[in-house]
């Protein structure tokens, strides 16, 4: 669980899961075994790494603080 700030454009972190394997909604089946996704409390995929996820997640938020 992650609390993301509100009033924030998610549009870059959208792209980043979008680009990492983020899985869209598309039948109650295809969650099965996956990790859901969620941005600031709306449901929008599913992923079937979560430690690979998590760890792209880390690195891109490292580098966004380092290069400000």
């Amino acid at each position: 669980m992650a609390q993301v700030s509100v009033e924030s454009d998610t549009s870059k972190l959208e792209q980043l899961l979008d680009e990492c394997g983020k899985e869209d909604l598309i039948e109650p089946k295809s969650i099965v075994g996956k990790t859901k996704i969620f941005i600031n409390g709306n449901w929008i995929g599913v992923h079937k790494s979560p430690n690979y996820l998590v760890n792209i997640l880390r690195t891109a938020r490292r580098q966004a603080v380092t290069t400000k």
